[in-house]
């Protein structure tokens, strides 16, 4: 992916107040612990030059007044790790998100450059990723031949593009913006031609849109939880807006427990906090069960509750985004495992254009419904807790970015049945301990032979069990899907979810599937108990898997009748930490068979 232009963070100490006041008259403790600072307005200022954003910042600092100057600083995004004021060489990952977090962001294009480059996509990203809050600066138009014509054609060129959606407002800058010799009072200077708002009044207008800091629902994430004060409960955490004071009643979300605020005492800030984001104690009155990764909001302004969302995702990884992969989810400081339900648009972030996609690849951001394995707190209002992570499960790493848009209607139109009898009772009248032991291999390695016979000697020592088989669920439940990387997940995702409602049932589960990709067996691992999933890997070389061959498959694939063939053109990745690995190049069908079952027996014995 492309990175934006070159970035500066700036940030001003409550940025319309600034402008009118100074920064001094803007700080207000209000109904916060002593010495709390409001956090500012973040500034970034995109360029493809450094000195035309200098320039802007300059004359941001002049429009401002001396006082408010002395507040313009740089400012650290949270969560993101480049903690520059110039980011120009910053990640991709890094750049969007101190785009997508920033109050408002103002894109400086130097008329001296013809081609604009990285406008389309810096529009196009804004339009996906954020609400607001963005002004574009056209600087050095006294060395055009015509300033005025050129303004104007480009504005027209950026309406065009925008069509339906919103045009952010445009400011002309000329000549020096500012004199050093003549202080920080002096205004910045515009083409004589321009009647229009200045870059102050625009900025003014931009952040009026927007709520007052002070004015919005308290919001926190919850890091840290002590039940053993004496004084009560204690929660730390990070406020990301708004004021709560002592006395009020507040909810713990996703759960929604009821409290009051019986004290509040603010904390030295941490790094990774961010800059602008207070570190704040709260004293419960009353008893109450919380955990990092909670949300703690007044009990009259809550905010959502769901586990499905439209969102919109920028995709950052080599290997595509695919609907029913399972990745790590991480909002807030809240975490879950999430999938992608269905691709509704997707869009190439470099070029701008829109694809026909069902997935996404590297460099692309779209629009998409995801779906959560747990209820979540999110709030499109506030940065924090609508603008996301998604990692790599394995690795963990970020690999992409999104923002929530809106909760899925029929997140709230379902609601999960409580059943009498549970997975304990049914386990109980089997007088058996639920397992699931996921077989994986490539085809002719020996993964439904050997099913098969752990299967009838489970049988024959009275135990429950069912066995899933990957070409018999292919005849039936999967008889849909074929053999495309996206289509193997789904099928791996199906049949985990069925591994899982056979072990609520009180079953041994066998499953011999080839499923090639780690993050699927994880997703299958996650969704069992601690203790009730065993990774078996039956491992045999493709060389000797090919001369079995036993349904003539391998020969296939090599005359390029077959595609996508795991081990001929698909890859497969080996488990780096499997329970029981079944060499089956030197163990017999029989040995590796009383092994397993060895195994399995003494797993049931531990639990």
């Amino acid at each position: 992916m492309t990175a934006l232009t070159g970035m500066t963070k700036i940030s001003f100490y409550r940025l319309t107040s600034a402008f009118r006041n100074s920064a001094a008259a803007s700080r207000s403790a209000a109904k916060f612990a002593p010495q709390y600072d409001m956090p500012g307005d973040t500034i970034l200022i995109c360029g493809q030059t450094s000195s035309c954003r200098d320039l802007v910042a300059e004359a941001l600092a002049s429009e401002a007044g001396r006082d408010a100057r002395q507040s313009l600083r740089p400012h650290a995004q949270p969560r993101t790790n480049a903690q520059r004021e110039d980011d120009t060489h910053a990640s991709p990952v890094a750049q969007l998100e101190a785009f997508m977090l920033a109050d408002i962001v103002i894109l400086v294009i130097d008329a001296r450059d013809p081609a604009h480059d990285g406008l389309p996509g810096l529009l196009i990203r804004h339009h996906l990723f954020r609400r607001c809050g963005l002004v574009i600066a056209v600087t050095a138009l006294e060395q055009t031949e015509d300033g005025r014509a050129f303004f104007e054609t480009l504005r027209n060129e950026i309406a065009a593009f925008c069509m339906d959606r919103e045009m952010p407002p445009m400011v002309p800058l000329a000549g020096n913006l500012s004199d050093p010799t003549q202080g920080h009072d002096k205004l910045a200077f515009y083409p004589s031609w321009f009647a229009g708002q200045t870059l102050r009044e625009v900025l003014e207008a931009e952040a009026a849109r927007s709520m007052p800091w002070e004015e919005r629902p308290f919001r926190l994430s919850v890091s840290a939880f002590d039940r053993s004060q004496p004084d009560g409960p204690s929660i730390e955490g990070v406020v990301y807006q708004g004021q709560i004071a002592v006395g009020e009643q507040v909810r713990i979300l996703p759960g929604g427990m009821l409290s009051s605020v019986g004290g509040l005492m603010t904390l030295a800030r941490k790094a990774e906090d961010g800059a602008g984001h207070a570190a704040l104690r709260v004293t419960l009155s009353g008893p109450a069960a919380c955990r990092p990764g909670l949300i703690l909001v007044p009990a009259d302004r809550p905010c959502e509750v769901t586990d499905q969302v439209e969102a919109t995702i920028a995709w950052f990884d080599d290997a595509p985004l695919l609907p029913g992969r399972t990745y790590g989810f991480n909002l807030g400081g809240q975490s879950a495992s999430a999938s992608v339900t269905k691709v509704k648009q997707a869009v190439d972030l470099d070029t701008a254009h829109a694809l026909a996609a069902d997935n996404l690849g590297p460099s692309a951001a779209g629009v998409a419904h995801i779906a959560l394995d747990t209820p979540l707190a999110f709030d499109v209002e506030t940065n924090g807790l609508s603008c996301f992570h998604l990692t790599d499960p394995v690795a963990g790493h970020v690999i992409g970015l999104g923002r929530i848009q809106h909760a899925l209607r029929r997140a709230d139109n379902i609601h999960w049945q409580a059943l009498t009898i549970d997975r304990r009772r049914r386990a109980a009248m089997k007088d058996q301990t639920p397992l699931v032991v996921w077989m994986t291999g490539l085809s002719g390695a020996g993964k439904s032979t050997i099913a098969n016979l752990v299967e009838q000697k489970l049988a024959v020592a009275g135990r429950h069990t069912f066995l899933l088989d990957g070409d018999n669920v292919r005849h039936g439940l999967n008889r849909d899907l074929g053999f495309t990387e996206p289509e193997r997940v789904e099928n791996i995702r199906r049949v985990a979810e069925v591994a899982r409602l056979m072990s609520d049932a009180g079953l041994i589960v066998l499953c011999a599937f080839i499923s090639p990709f780690r993050s699927e067996r994880q997703m299958a691992r996650k969704l069992m108990g601690s203790g009730e999933f065993i990774e078996v890997h039956v491992k045999a070389s493709v060389e000797i898997a090919e001369a079995r061959d036993p349904k003539g498959l391998y020969r296939k694939a090599r005359a390029g009748k077959l595609k996508n063939f795991t081990g001929i053109d698909s890859p497969y990745e080996e488990p780096e930490a499997a329970e029981v690995v079944l060499d089956t190049s030197v163990l017999s069908v029989q040995e590796a068979a009383n092994l397993l079952v060895r195994h399995i027996t003494d797993s049931l014995q531990r639990r």
